[in-house]
């Protein structure tokens, strides 16, 4: 079998994408391709999947119901929905209003909305079965929600136009949420460094962000016989071509200072959304939808003059601008649904996260420290949990450090760790008072390092922990009220409490703050509905995951020396990834992601 070939060079990149012997891998060519069931049919109906005549049929389908649906008015409308939308909805404006315009009723649209986010999840090849069941599921909420919509093989046009309606929203969907995610957090984290001009208009921040970081990190094709590259020679029939935006977008031979965010940077142009002989049928919509989001968060935007942005709601209720990515994550620390945040210690496990849907992942001091061969709490693995962090930051998930005590005891070195992670695109940190020799630090004094980062890093979440029921000490518990209560003076948008497990104790603890109260999940304690009911806002996992996964790999082993099964989840599964989806978490950092 051929190995892949990479191409990473932007004038390669932009060869392979003009040169019709490099195609689309049509539906069934990859490993784990899925073929069957509502989510095969939609792939085998797709222009997206298909090649020659097929394939332009289709494209002129998808081109057909995007013609009637001008770019001006998407970007109008995505606007105006964007400000009545819940915070943690508006990067899925762009679908709501696709799919109001391409025939989905005003009353099915979040059921929509949550349908078409289960089919892009499984979307491309390789996805895992659990994915796939509920894109199935999805698609045949979309089917029966589409008037006049038909599911099933042989049904000539109305299958396949069907089908291009739910491919235009899979493909609006998580590309178009990245873009403005990405965007948000690029512009707010630029801004510290005088990168954006005041007047940059959201075009171009959008532009600019499809360069750096491009919410689809890359693209495959499939070589025909007789395929040649430049640089490579031929290239074998049949070899997949893994093409990487994210590294030709930083072609340092093509863009001057490639990794800084410019957006007044001149053209060339980026390579996605719309590029080669196969451009996006819809990239010019998609744009639109993602501007029509953002405008209200860029200083000086240029919305048609027609169409003026206004400040309240039909009714008179206030409009709520699109968020970035720090508002994202404050405003999951919800009461009633409290966050439950799972804690990663290297990409792959945060990676893997991720993809299972946590919106939020922190990371755990001791899983870092472990894997690094050192001791967690005494300090000695700053540079490996802020080179993990900010690798971290390339996942589409909101960041959480924790950073032990602040590996330093001066406040000022403290605040300049904050304030770099945040601007690596850190949401939040976790900071600690108990010590590794049993003590807790002074009170004053951690409330002066809390006050030190709030100011280097405004919109950074600070989680202030209080280890008063962590560690063993004479009157440490009789002191968390009075901590928890002094740190929320100081500036902390959180407290966070370990091994506190006693029920009426964390009521009246709650209660008694204005910011949310974190706990840490025990597997023999409450459970996330009773702390739910208690008044928690966030809930951790810590180190158990860490030790779980520790756990899984001595039994797995043992299992294999004894000549007995593997150990199994519920169900009967092993739950263990294949080669393909362990390498495909590599893929959600760098390139390769289809």
């Amino acid at each position: 079998m051929t190995s892949p070939l990479h191409v990473r060079r932007h004038a390669e990149v932009c060869a392979v994408l003009r040169d019709p012997y490099f195609v689309v891998p049509p539906a069934g060519a990859g490993a784990g391709d899925i073929l069957d069931g509502p989510l095969g049919w939609l792939r085998r109906n797709v222009s997206r999947f298909s090649e020659g005549t097929v394939h332009r049929r289709r494209r002129a389908l998808s081109e057909g119901l995007l013609d009637g649906i001008g770019p001006v008015r998407l970007r109008a409308e995505a606007r105006d929905r964007a400000r009545v939308a819940p915070p943690e909805q508006v990067p899925f404006v762009p679908v709501t209003v696709l799919a109001s315009r391409l025939g989905w009723p005003e009353e099915r649209l979040e059921e929509v909305v949550r349908a078409t986010r289960a089919v892009a999840g499984a979307y491309q090849p390789g996805a895992t079965a659990e994915r796939a069941e509920r894109a199935d599921d999805g698609v045949r909420r979309l089917v029966a929600a589409l008037p006049g919509g038909w599911y099933g093989d042989g049904a000539g046009r109305e299958t396949e136009e069907t089908a291009q309606r739910i491919g235009l929203l899979v493909q609006a969907c998580e590309a178009t949420a990245g873009l403005i995610r990405n965007t948000l957090r690029l512009k707010g984290t630029s801004t510290s460094r005088a990168d954006v001009p005041g007047s940059a208009r959201t075009e171009d921040l959008v532009a600019e962000t499809l360069r750096l970081e491009p919410p689809v990190r890359g693209t495959r094709r499939q070589a025909l016989a007789g395929a040649v590259l430049a640089g490579h020679g031929a290239v074998p029939e049949g070899t997949a071509v893994l093409l990487d935006f994210a590294a030709a977008n930083r072609d340092p031979e093509v863009f001057a200072d490639p990794d800084r965010f410019n957006p007044a940077r001149p053209a060339p142009p980026h390579l996605t959304f719309g590029h080669g002989i196969r451009p996006c049928p819809g990239s010019a919509h998609a744009l639109a939808l993602a501007c029509g989001v953002l405008d209200d968060s860029t200083p000086s935007h240029s919305a048609p003059s027609h169409s003026a942005p206004s400040h309240s709601a039909p009714g008179g209720k206030p409009r709520m601008k699109a968020m970035d990515r720090f508002e994202e994550f404050r405003l999951l620390h919800r009461a009633g649904v409290p966050l439950l945040l799972p804690n990663a210690w290297d990409h792959a496990s945060a990676a893997a996260l991720a993809g299972a849907g946590f919106r939020a992942v922190g990371t755990t001091s001791l899983g870092v420290a472990a894997a690094a061969g050192k001791p967690d709490g005494v300090g000695g693995t700053r540079e490996e949990t802020v080179r993990l962090a900010c690798a971290l930051t390339r996942l589409d998930a909101l960041i959480s450090v924790d950073i032990e005590g602040g590996f330093s005891e001066r406040p000022e070195q403290v605040a300049a760790l904050a304030a770099e992670l945040a601007g690596a695109g850190v949401v939040g940190v976790n900071i600690e008072d108990g010590r590794a020799d049993g003590t807790l630090a002074g009170q004053g004094r951690q409330c002066a390092l809390i006050r030190a980062v709030k100011d280097a890093a405004p919109a950074l979440f600070v989680n202030a922990r209080t280890d008063t029921h962590w560690l063993p000490g004479p009157g440490h518990a009789a002191q968390t009220a009075g901590r928890v209560a002094a740190y929320q003076q100081a500036g902390a948008d959180g407290v966070f409490v370990p091994g506190l497990q006693d029920g009426p104790a964390i009521a009246e603890l709650a209660a008694g703050l204005e910011v949310p109260l974190n706990i840490l999940h025990s597997p023999t304690g409450l459970s996330l509905p009773a702390l739910a009911e208690l008044g928690v806002r966030r809930v951790s996992c810590g180190s158990l995951l860490f030790r779980a996964a520790l756990g899984a790999a001595v039994a797995t082993a043992e299992a294999v020396e004894r000549g007995t099964s593997l150990p199994a989840w519920p169900g009967g599964s092993t739950g263990i990834p294949s080669y393909a989806q362990a390498q495909a978490l590599a893929d959600e950092y760098g390139a390769g992601r289809p």
